[in-house]
């Protein structure tokens, strides 16, 4: 029969090297007790700034549409004030008269 290991670990040692391997074996499960606690500690703190940054991105997505959708409405409430445009819709047959003119009331 085999002996457990830390039997023989133990039998017939000083009392110096069972309190080295008492002190070992405590400074490891402290260490690792710490870090387990530590990792879960990360991955919490490491998923709150994800959701930040992410939330952060998803506004300055939405700011920068909205931005560009003002920009082409302003771009087309100006042509649509233009002479030469105006003109150039006036000519054309009644179907692209009557889209013009829904524009401009939207633009309004």
């Amino acid at each position: 029969m085999r002996k457990p290991l830390i039997k023989s670990l133990y039998k017939n040692r000083s009392i110096r090297i069972k309190l080295l391997l008492n002190y070992v074996a405590t400074v490891l499960f402290i260490v690792v007790i710490l870090s387990v606690l530590n990792a879960k500690n990360l991955l919490f703190e490491v998923e709150g700034l994800l959701d930040r940054n992410t939330s952060q991105l998803i506004g300055q997505t939405r700011n920068s549409v909205e931005y560009y959708i003002r920009d082409l409405e302003n771009m087309i409430f100006y042509l649509s004030r233009d002479e030469n445009l105006t003109g150039y819709a006036g000519e054309g047959n009644s179907q692209s008269r009557q889209v013009y003119e829904e524009g401009l009331k939207k633009c309004s």
